[in-house]
């Protein structure tokens, strides 16, 4: 019995000392989760306001060490009204997205990595019956720092992009617009949960 119970303790305190020897960062089978939620609500002083909100969850896999492969799905509205309170803006987008990350450091507390991504977004406005559809690719550099086991802060700038958005009016009103370009101020902060 004395035997039994010095093996089930043994045992417990092995799994302990092996939990808290848990390594920071990501392997291989790795997941994690992180995304935007954002609400802003302004008033001006002529009585004009603007109402917007966005929620975009992303979920990624380690498929080996340094790589992850993910998707991101967003929905966002936007209302703006005048000074007499009509409606001027009514609009409700969606979003999917596919994307890769190489981390040049994954199993660190602190890693650099590059991301390329693909996505599609659709956006309707209810005001004057205009929609227009997208694709977007585009390259984003960033950092992660382990602030816990399972908590990663996250910076990115989005360096580089490429977007090509139709959009229709009525029906005799098409409109295509391409745009290419390097943005400094596409800074994002986050935070991941990996599990």
């Amino acid at each position: 019995m004395k035997g039994l119970l010095s093996l089930v303790l043994f045992f417990c305190f092995s799994t302990i000392i092996a939990q808290d020897e848990k390594t920071y960062g990501f392997a291989k089978g790795s997941q994690f989760i992180s995304g935007a939620v954002g609400y802003k609500s302004s008033s001006k002083p002529d009585n004009s306001t603007l109402k917007t909100f966005t929620f975009q969850p992303r979920y990624a896999y380690f498929v080996n060490d340094f790589i992850a492969i993910g998707l991101s799905a967003g929905i966002g509205t936007e209302t703006y009204k005048n000074t007499t309170g009509n409606k001027i803006t009514d609009n409700n987008s969606y979003s999917i997205d596919a994307f890769g990350r190489y981390y040049l450091l994954p199993g660190n507390k602190f890693s650099v990595f590059a991301e390329l991504g693909l996505g599609y977004g659709h956006l309707k406005n209810h005001i004057n019956n205009s929609s227009s559809n997208g694709i977007n690719a585009h390259f984003s550099p960033g950092l992660s720092y382990f602030i816990a086991r399972n908590f990663a802060l996250e910076a990115s700038i989005g360096l580089l992009s490429y977007d090509r958005i139709n959009a229709s009016y009525n029906e005799s009103t098409k409109e295509e617009d391409f745009q290419i370009g390097i943005d400094f101020g596409n800074i994002n902060l986050g935070l991941l949960f990996t599990f």
